[in-house]
């Protein structure tokens, strides 16, 4: 479901592009859990390939395991979290099947899945500069172990996310900032930026309904990027808000 950052902006993104273009979407879909939205694919795209895929469940001995291993690797770990050889191979199977002028990475994490991809214009879009949210949870390290854990994160993010930004024959930047930053940092060319927007049809004020002042964050909390956004909204912004609208 459209229910958070990314996949709003992707489920956008796919229903513009659907009006230009035929899209094929490939995704990893968890039953019985996205099951009550794959019929909404239909609208978004011409041809869906489910496969089927199952998160880990997190903060268990199993979790922490896995982590230790996936820490020997010479990838980050959110990286690997996202590769699947069973999606992998669909791609491939899909590009050998039909003739596309156009494979679309969306979001770093999925590009294990691209390894093996070839003879065929590669995009990446590319939602965070992913080695900016690495090098903050390096940055606000407490203890040791979490200082060498995200040390070595941040090292791996750098090396794969220049690497991937240089791979690609393109790569689409969220706002400016990005695009700027991932040619500072990787040396990356060809990069584009398409600014995160509002839907102003979806979010506007309702008629007839007293307005009231009153803000709304409709971003996913379970995500520390957005946490310390809004910590930083409240303690920086919102005191300036409150002087010009007390």
């Amino acid at each position: 479901p459209m229910d958070t950052g990314g996949k709003i902006r992707t489920g956008k993104i796919l229903e513009q592009l659907s009006r230009k273009a035929e899209l094929t979407v490939i995704s990893n879909v968890e039953s019985p859990k996205d099951d009550p939205y794959l019929p909404e694919m239909s609208r978004l795209c011409r041809k869906f390939i489910p496969v089927p895929w199952k998160e880990t469940e997190r903060y268990n001995l199993k979790f922490y395991l896995k982590i230790a291993a996936q820490s020997l690797s010479r990838y980050p770990i959110s990286v690997l979290n996202d590769y699947s050889p069973a999606l992998e191979q669909a791609v491939l199977e899909e590009l050998q099947r039909e003739n596309y002028d156009l494979a679309i990475c969306d979001f770093l994490q999925s590009t294990l899945n691209f390894r093996r991809v070839k003879n065929i214009p590669q995009l990446l879009f590319q939602h965070n500069v992913e080695a900016t949210i690495t090098q903050r949870h390096l940055m606000n390290a407490k203890d040791p172990v979490s200082k060498v854990f995200w040390g070595l994160q941040h090292r791996k993010m750098m090396a794969h996310e220049g690497s991937m930004c240089r791979r690609f024959d393109a790569t689409i930047a969220v706002s400016e900032k990005d695009k700027e930053r991932m040619e500072e940092w990787f040396s990356a060319s060809h990069v584009f930026d398409i600014p995160t927007g509002v839907d102003t049809d979806f979010f506007k004020p309702a008629e007839g309904v007293r307005e009231k002042k009153q803000l709304v964050f409709t971003g996913s909390m379970d995500w520390l990027p957005n946490e310390d956004a809004m910590i930083y909204f409240v303690d920086k912004i919102f005191p300036l808000i409150k002087q010009a609208e007390p």
